[in-house]
């Protein structure tokens, strides 16, 4: 039988590890030195003031999203960036954070900021961050403070949705900790970053749904199905490329639902919700989208995918297989504006430790069928795909011979249906008969924060 304190050993495990080294991560971490973080804090002020779409402007010969916010929030971005972001051999000089929180705001003094890769996002993945900036208004902080903030309340709500989402799901618990707590996972929650409340929500509609169909005997009320619904939505208007993540509903078997009737009710239910909702977001912003790189063309490349199909896949499939280490780096932890590579053999340990986690962390009491496995992968599977695939769409020249600027984090809310795969039922290992094995992956999980967090320091910081 399966251990009924297990799940609160590890929601306070991760809870106090993610909040002590989280913290660390969100004072140690400069000011807008995780990927696209001024963009994210831009759209997060925007959205603060009911600013929920975007504007165009057409300037330096090109048309670019934004939209018109007190230029303060540019010149505190530009003062920890400038010459130092993509420069592994320039640091923080001490005094950009003094005259950074000296910065006022000066609300009424406007222009219009750039932020177009980030200007298509729903306001419901900046609501954390854009509460925070609101709080932070009212009280009159400047632009700094506003970014603190907007990292506190963005690490707050994805510990809580991870916490839940341990304490919910019927297995996999360990091993859905030390996956929430990679160097990567931490440091975007620790962040103003949109990739937080994208990837607490994916943790919980999967723990949710696993619950619901391998957990304890009951019949799926409405609540539950409300639940369920809202979570998918809200995650895929955080990134339509997590539309697929839905589908996992397909592993709950009929019974639980009372009859394949109500289920497959439901199952609609559901992907109407989650689909209807960010549809109509993506109808309403629309106007507000423009090409990301100079030479991209998103109708270009759509039609080229669609007239050479074979040629894209092989594209995709190559492009895959030869930058996988690049993306396992990044899956882990390739933390800064990715210039903060950690050594490889530690990325390989942890990823190894994550399997170990999964493989014994096993039930007697709880099955996973064969189907259900094959279901999971499939799921990661097409999202490995339509992550690829937009990133070629979006962000590379009509008929590009490799796919460039996709990253590894984008498959962190994907992981736990890849691990998934690898689940037994205790017939080979338990962890409660092997407690040095449960201590080694804590302590290797924390000791790779520890390390991570030297290697930020080390980074940006002259000792």
């Amino acid at each position: 039988m399966s251990d009924p304190g297990a799940g609160f050993r590890e929601v306070r495990f991760f809870v106090l590890s993610a909040a002590l080294f989280g913290a660390a991560f969100l004072f140690l971490t400069p000011p807008f030195h995780v990927p696209d973080e001024p963009d994210h804090f831009f759209r997060s002020y925007q959205v603060s003031e009911g600013r929920w779409r975007g504007e165009t402007r057409l300037g330096d010969g090109r048309r670019a999203a934004g939209g018109h916010l007190p230029a303060s929030l540019l010149a505190v971005s530009e003062l920890f960036t400038a010459d130092v972001r993509f420069d592994p051999d320039r640091t923080i000089a001490w005094r950009s954070f003094r005259d950074g929180f000296s910065l006022p705001l000066r609300p009424r003094e406007r222009r219009f900021l750039d932020f177009s890769a980030t200007v298509l996002y729903s306001p419901t993945a900046y609501a954390p961050q854009a509460l925070a900036v609101l709080a932070g208004r009212l009280a009159g902080a400047p632009p700094l403070v506003l970014l603190y903030l907007a990292r506190v309340f963005n690490l707050a709500v994805w510990i809580a949705l991870v916490a839940a989402a341990i304490r919910i799901i019927p297995v996999f618990r360990r091993g859905l900790a030390l996956l929430a707590l990679l160097p990567m996972s931490l440091s975007q929650a620790a962040s103003a970053s949109a990739d937080a409340l994208a990837n607490g929500s994916a943790f919980l509609f999967i723990a949710l749904v696993l619950d619901t169909a391998v957990g304890p005997p009951r019949t799926i009320t409405m609540k539950r199905w409300l639940v369920l619904g809202i979570l998918s939505a809200a995650l895929v208007l955080c990134k339509p490329v997590y539309a697929v993540l839905p589908l996992f509903i397909g592993i709950i078997p009929a019974s639980k639902a009372g009859s394949k009737k109500r289920l497959a009710a439901g199952f609609a239910l559901i992907m109407i919700v989650s689909l209807a909702i960010p549809a109509a977001w993506s109808w309403a912003s629309s106007s507000t989208s423009v090409p990301l790189q100079p030479a991209a063309d998103a109708r270009g490349q759509i039609s080229f995918i669609r007239n050479q199909p074979l040629l894209f896949l092989s594209i995709l499939a190559e492009s895959f297989f030869r930058n996988s280490t690049i993306y396992l780096r990044e899956f882990v932890g390739q933390l800064g504006w990715l210039d903060v590579t950690l050594w490889f053999p530690l990325v390989v340990a942890v990823f190894i430790a994550l399997w170990l986690a999964v493989l014994a962390d096993g039930s007697e009491d709880v099955r996973i069928s064969v189907g259900q496995k094959a279901l999971s992968l499939g799921i990661f599977a097409s999202g490995v795909f339509l992550v690829l695939s937009s990133i070629y769409i979006v962000w590379n020249p009509v008929g590009a011979p490799a796919i460039e600027g996709a990253q590894g984090r984008y498959l962190i809310p994907f992981a736990p249906l890849l691990f998934l795969a690898a689940y037994n039922r205790g017939t080979w290992w338990n962890l409660r008969r092997l407690p040095r094995l449960r201590l080694g992956l804590a302590c290797l999980s924390l000791c790779v924060l520890a390390y991570a967090l030297m290697m930020v320091v080390l980074r940006f910081y002259r000792l």
